[in-house]
Formats: C-alpha cells, structure tokens, sequence
C-alpha cells in the first residue's frame, strides 16, 4: 500500500506557501509470495524479500524577506535594538535585471559586466535580484518599500528509507536500516545560514552581500544503523 498525504500551510501574509508530500513506507515486490522470485526460500528468500521502502518529498517556495536600509535617513533611532525601520526607496521592479535609470546611482546605469551594479542575470547565487531597484530615500524619510516584497529561494528535498527486519529464533531480530537524507544531493541555497545569531545581509542595502545568497541547506546525507530487538 502506497501513502500520500499533501500539506498546504497558509501564510497569512503572502498566502499559500508549503506543499509536502509525505509517502509511507512500501515493501517491494520480491521474494516468498510476492510477483518476483515468488517461489524464493531459505538463504535466497532471506537475502531479497522483506526490504522496505519509504520517503519524505518536501517541496516549498522561498521565504518572504522585507528590504531595509543600513543607512539612517529618518532622522530616528531606526527602530533601536528592535530592528531596522529604515527601508530604501523601490523604483524598479527588482526581477528584471539589467540597468535602472531610475536610480539616481551612476554605477546603476550599467550592469556586473559592463563594470556596473545592475544586475545581468536574477535567481543566481550572486544576484538573487537586481540591487539597483532599491535607492537611498531622501532624507528625514523611511522609504516606500514595502513589507515582505523580496521572496527568498525554495527548496526541493528528497529524503529516502530502505530497510528490512531478520528474524533470529522465534523471538528476536535485528532491523537494518539505511537512510538518505537530500538523497539527489539538490543545491538548495538560502539568503542566511539559520539562526538568530546570523545577519541576514543579502536583503540590507549599503551593506555587504545585498542581493547575494550565502548559504545552503545541508548536502547529502547517508546513515545506517542496526537494532536488536528482543
């Protein structure tokens, strides 16, 4: 029997934002009884039959990120040590790469390989989106950009189980299992690295890393493990 159940988690602010397909686990059709290798017994049967098979698929779009300035052009505390308030201005739309003429920055009328700051190519590691749709606000303002406007990059991971219980005697066995944790070893980068103790920089204008993405969830990972149950 094959299980597969669909989550949808709803985002108050941006929406429907996770899907996860979760299958259980499945035995595979081979040894005693089974469609292949049917008539399999003894040592044969113990090598091929019984193996199970299960996953977790987890699919989601990105994080919504909202664009602050490192720069103070309001005048104020620019939120203390709640946060930033301070935002810059959006004049373009910033998933369209190339030059702004909008933005008042000269390097801004020329992209990355022309020497520039606008963006040649979006949804690279380098240039997520393109930095020059967001200027400085004139002083004494907070900027017009608004909330949650940046979405972060998603991620597919595909996680895998095989195992298979041996039975010892009447009473005991031993369970082998092995597991594969981003079994294709997907690259599935992030703005930051986790935690609260890490600055996400790639959403601050006038600050190192805006618009370049530094981090990535884990590689992939093997483990195995063996469990005598009595």
């Amino acid at each position: 029997m094959y299980i597969c159940t669909i989550w949808i988690v709803y985002d108050c602010f941006v929406g429907p934002r996770v899907r996860r397909a979760a299958p259980g686990p499945k035995s595979e059709p081979f040894g005693h009884g089974k469609k292949f290798a049917g008539q399999a017994g003894g040592v044969t049967n113990a090598m091929i039959g019984g193996w199970q098979l299960g996953g977790i698929t987890s699919l989601s779009i990105g994080n919504w990120f909202t664009v602050t300035d490192q720069l103070g052009f309001s005048n104020s505390d620019n939120g203390g040590n709640v946060g930033s308030s301070q935002r810059p201005d959006q004049v373009a739309n910033p998933f369209v790469a190339g030059p702004v003429a909008a933005n008042p920055d000269p390097a801004c009328q020329k992209t990355i390989s022309q020497g520039g700051s606008a963006a040649d190519h979006l949804h690279t590691l380098t240039t997520w989106f393109n930095p020059c749709a967001f200027a400085n606000p004139p002083a004494g303002s907070f900027g017009n950009t608004g909330r949650n406007t940046i979405p972060g990059p998603g991620y597919q991971i595909w996680d895998f189980t095989i195992f298979k219980h041996f039975k010892i005697g009447e009473t005991a066995r031993v369970e082998f299992r092995s597991e594969f944790f981003n079994l294709f070893n997907r690259t599935n980068p992030q703005t930051a690295k986790s935690g609260p103790e890490n600055a996400n920089n790639a959403t601050v204008r006038d600050g190192p890393g805006f618009a370049t993405l530094t981090a990535a969830r884990p590689p992939r990972q093997l483990q195995f493990a063996l469990k005598f149950e009595f």
